[in-house]
């Protein structure tokens, strides 16, 4: 019987796949769960200028 990988946490479902590393559909449940979760993203203070150089940057290629 397949457990319902649907209702499992992100870490059930990491879980039970390093215990049946050869369940495929454990792997792609594993790997859609992964991809639709949200990417943080952290940046210190020190790396505030930069960024605010590359959004500009962006900015301006966008309207060129």
């Amino acid at each position: 019987m397949t457990p319902n990988f649907q209702t499992m946490t992100r870490q059930e479902l990491r879980n039970y796949l390093l215990e049946h590393r050869d369940n495929t559909q454990a792997f792609y449940a594993y790997m859609d769960r992964l991809a639709k979760a949200p990417i943080l993203a952290i940046h210190s203070p020190s790396d505030s200028e930069p960024l605010s150089e590359v959004i500009t940057r962006i900015q301006k290629q966008k309207k060129s």
